[in-house]
């Protein structure tokens, strides 16, 4: 485990100093423009800048703004670098550089630049998650290779997914970091080096032995599988969920006219004929209310199979929890607290605050998984305690052995973590592909359990 002491940033000086936010945005969009009008870039649009490309332009241009040496005038643009530092200033996200240039073209950046300043803090992202995430991604497209548009739009999903199947307890959205925490750390090839992964996908994904991905239900024949369950109409959101409970892949709905597709699967009912809903709409819930339905517990038989499930056939339903998995995390949240208890002089702060502004980058778990525990108080106090009582009987506050343990601790509880996310229910395939009126007849008649979808 890394004990690496947080970064702190400079005070701004020289040219950063001398612009204000909009200021600065300005100068970013005059250079962008600038440097396209280059011949040998003429094919390139000013979003699509480098920083190399701006710093080169940027000098032209401050001297048409009448400064008479643009490498040292108070008032001259930044370079790319320094601009970078200037908007990743502190611990908010992390904001690469071709947001920022994009965010400088627009007509109005008022909103983004408040979206910046009330910008949530992120934690750094170690070296091991960010394997694990690359890897995770590239597993679940079925690929060897993977580009940033991918990444980001698999995420979303498998975020989406995680979240309607977990609520609160979601692990996904803390476990996979956004392509802006990467953006923000070090390159995409970089990434993906680290990872074992290729940039580009291979011009024919069979020469590695790749099958491609299963083409998921449509949203049609999906809403007239709800509907034969549960006998009513489901909104977006709730399909989702249903077709995560049943463990069928769900195609995209994105565009899709929610009348039209309420209408044919009408036609599909009644085709079949299975009982059609009352109405053309979903039910309407209240605000913040959630509705439950039926789902299929033995899933939708010939139904596509999410690739996660068709990948691991032979796992069991579910992981079994660790029963000892509170008090393993509770243990590790201590220790954190206990090395930095045993950092600290005597005039330095013992407040929340300055645990997590020393945490950052070390590995230990955050103080917002505090309050499952008993809150920080009531951590510290027991992390003080135990130092004291290793410290009259070994002569130190934290043993060796204490960090060992933290060590094993970290790798077991990384281990249930990913065995949660991966870990799939099993799936049975049919001996031949049945009809729709069959799968719909088999879904109907069950074994059902209750699901619901998240707040709306």
């Amino acid at each position: 485990m890394a004990f690496a002491a947080p970064s702190i940033p400079a005070r701004q000086r020289g040219a950063i100093a001398a612009h204000d936010d909009d200021a600065l945005l300005d100068l970013v969009a005059a250079v962008a423009r600038a440097a396209v009008q280059d011949p040998a870039r003429a094919l390139l649009v000013p979003e699509r800048i480098s920083v190399r490309m701006f710093n080169a332009a940027k000098l032209d241009v401050d001297r048409a703004r009448g400064l008479a040496d643009p490498l040292t005038d108070p008032q001259r643009t930044p370079t790319g670098a320094a601009i970078i530092m200037r908007f990743n200033v502190g611990d908010a996200r992390s904001i690469a550089w071709q947001e920022i240039v994009t965010a400088a073209l627009r007509p109005d950046r008022s909103m983004w630049l408040a979206a910046v300043r009330r910008a949530e803090p992120v934690e750094p992202v170690a070296d091991g998650q960010l394997i694990f995430a690359l890897r995770f991604i590239a597993e679940r497209l079925g690929t060897s290779s993977l580009s940033r548009g991918r990444y980001h739009d698999k995420r979303e999903e498998l975020v989406a997914e995680d979240v309607a199947r977990h609520g609160d307890d979601a692990l996904l959205p803390g476990l996979l970091p956004t392509l802006n925490q990467i953006d923000g750390q070090m390159r995409w090839k970089d990434a993906l080096k680290l990872a074992g992964l290729a940039q580009t996908q291979a011009a024919n994904g069979a020469r590695l032995g790749l099958a491609r991905q299963a083409a998921g239900l449509p949203a049609v024949q999906a809403m007239a599988l709800y509907a034969a369950v549960n006998d009513r109409w489901a909104s977006r959101v709730t399909l989702q969920a249903f077709a995560i409970d049943s463990r069928f892949a769900l195609a995209s709905r994105k565009g899709a006219d929610w009348k039209l597709v309420i209408a044919d699967a009408r036609v599909l009912l009644e085709r079949e004929g299975m009982p059609v809903p009352i109405g053309d709409a979903p039910k309407a819930m209240g605000r913040g209310k959630r509705l439950s339905y039926r789902y299929p517990v033995n899933g939708v038989p010939g139904a596509p199979v999410p690739s996660h499930l068709r990948r691991h056939s032979t796992a069991p339903a579910d992981p079994q929890p660790d029963p000892d998995e509170p008090a393993k995390h509770r243990e590790l949240c201590v220790t954190g607290l206990r090395v930095w208890l045993a950092s600290l002089n005597t005039r330095d702060k013992r407040t929340c605050a300055a645990f997590a502004t020393w945490r950052a980058g070390k590995g230990w778990p955050s103080q917002s998984k505090f309050a499952r525990h008993g809150g920080f108080s009531a951590l510290k106090a027991e992390a003080v305690a135990a130092d004291e009582r290793d410290r009259s009987a070994h002569g130190e506050p934290v043993p060796h052995d204490l960090l060992r343990r933290a060590d094993q601790l970290k790798r077991e509880l990384d281990k249930l973590l990913v065995d949660r996310v991966a870990g799939p229910a099993p799936h049975v395939e049919a001996a031949g592909p049945p009809s729709f009126g069959e799968m719909l007849r088999a879904a109907a008649a069950g074994p059902h359990a209750v699901g619901a979808p998240p707040k709306q």
